[in-house]
């Protein structure tokens, strides 16, 4: 007996796109799952569509919040009432390719036990254009699950949700999403995967598109964005402080974001830690001098030159 996969979809005001999600979940040639649509508190014509979809494949199952909780919330309601022994999730805006369930299922049960997790390479929809990612060096990153920890505590987010197939006991063991997070959620939910010493498997081939919506979150920025990896931060502090490197950067990226926000006396404090951590990097000395003149010229510069980089 085929093992069952729970699809946890969360949506909200996106009845336009849903289409396209929906049917590359259906079209799947692996064909024991159920796809859960958590309706979270649209107002468009979401019900109506996914209801559609309810009356062509008993497969979809659908759950409606009275309001807006946040994907974070939405996906957890999912995850509770998910029946499967593998969950795999994707997002209202992408589109699976037709192996994904399969190549996805088959890695998990040719595995150790150990194995918590898998995901998938992809294609990155900009500008009318299509990437493979990971590009070659994080191909070469994701061979490893060291590799990957020190990215991630580096604070680099690189492997999105809908890449991801995980084992329901282990999700139960290691927690559901965090819901104070609007952002990097993925990020956080392989964190504490990695933390609590799962083994996680990339599978190269690429299963799905990603495709960057005006009105995502990904796409989003300044003051959630900022907030999101100040709490990250302070989340694994104790991880992050173990490389002083690393802390440097973490620094850095803070004193920056703030400048941004035109905070200057945060910033400038948060770049004096950053050189205080990593003081042979002539590089953040010439950034700190330029935040001292300004957060106006700062804004400038950064426009003209990727200031970010250490």
């Amino acid at each position: 007996m085929k093992k069952l996969v729970s699809v946890i979809l969360p949506t909200y005001n996106r009845a336009h796109l849903l289409d396209r999600s929906i049917k590359s979940v259906l079209k799947q040639t692996y064909e024991n799952f159920e796809l859960i649509v958590v309706n979270d508190g649209s107002s468009d014509e979401t019900e109506r569509r996914v209801k559609e979809y309810q009356k062509l494949d008993k497969r979809t199952k659908y759950v409606k919040n009275d309001k807006s909780l946040g994907v974070s919330s939405a996906r957890n309601i999912g995850i509770k009432i998910a029946k499967g022994d593998f969950i795999a999730f994707q997002d209202d805006d992408d589109e699976w390719l037709p192996l994904k369930l399969e190549k996805q299922v088959s890695a998990l049960e040719s595995l150790p036990q150990k194995y918590a997790l898998c995901f998938t390479a992809f294609y990155k929809e900009e500008g009318g254009k299509k990437f493979y990612f990971p590009d070659n060096n994080l191909k070469a990153i994701c061979q490893s699950n060291e590799k990957i920890k020190k990215k991630l505590l580096e604070g680099f987010s690189f492997i999105p949700t809908p890449s991801m197939m995980i084992k329901k006991e282990i999700l139960f063991k290691v927690g559901f999403f965090d819901e104070k997070m609007l952002m990097w959620v993925d990020y956080d939910l392989l964190m504490r995967i990695l933390l609590k010493k799962y083994f996680i498997q990339f599978i190269e081939e690429p299963l799905w598109h990603y495709y960057q919506t005006p009105n995502s979150l990904s796409f989003q920025g300044g003051k959630i964005y900022r907030k999101t990896k100040l709490y990250i931060f302070k989340k694994y502090f104790k991880e992050i402080k173990e490389d002083k490197k690393i802390l440097s950067r973490w620094h850095q990226e803070l004193g920056h974001l703030y400048m941004l926000e035109k905070e200057e006396k945060i910033a400038k404090n948060y770049f004096k830690k950053a050189i205080k951590d990593n003081p042979l990097n002539f590089y953040l000395f010439l950034q700190f001098i330029i935040s001292l003149l300004g957060a106006n010229f700062y804004l400038f510069f950064s426009k003209i030159k990727k200031i970010r980089k250490i």
